[in-house]
């Protein structure tokens, strides 16, 4: 994955073009011609699991979505063990989307999950 930030449209273009030259000539790589693009930062630009705006980077919903899956999953009433074994299992998958995600700003997003996490241990 790669991505290329340019302050104008034409000279994204001319990137592209080169970028592409140069993967596919000198480095004999195929470029997915499905997802390359040209986008503004206004929009925001989906990469490697965040989307980058002009002014902040998030992390993608659907990454949010999956960690409380894997959480929900590791936290189900019906496994017959002890809280303090379900936090040891907790912590390396908590661990590793904070120092994976930290790039983006997150604050609101992670006291979110802890919150509903918080609740789902309780119970």
């Amino acid at each position: 994955d790669i991505l290329i930030l340019c302050g104008s449209r034409a000279g994204a273009e001319n990137a592209l073009r080169v970028a592409r030259r140069y993967l596919e000539n000198e480095l004999k790589l195929t470029v997915n011609t499905t997802k390359t693009h040209i986008a503004h930062s206004d929009e925001g630009v989906k990469f490697l699991g965040v989307v980058i705006h002009s002014k902040y980077t998030r992390i993608q919903r659907k990454k949010v979505v999956r960690l409380k899956q894997k959480l929900k999953s590791l936290t189900k009433r019906n496994r017959g063990i002890g809280l303090a074994a379900i936090i040891r299992e907790l912590n390396p998958v908590l661990r590793g989307f904070v120092s994976y995600f930290r790039v983006a700003n997150c604050a609101r997003v992670l006291k979110q999950v802890m919150s509903w996490l918080r609740r789902r241990l309780r119970c």
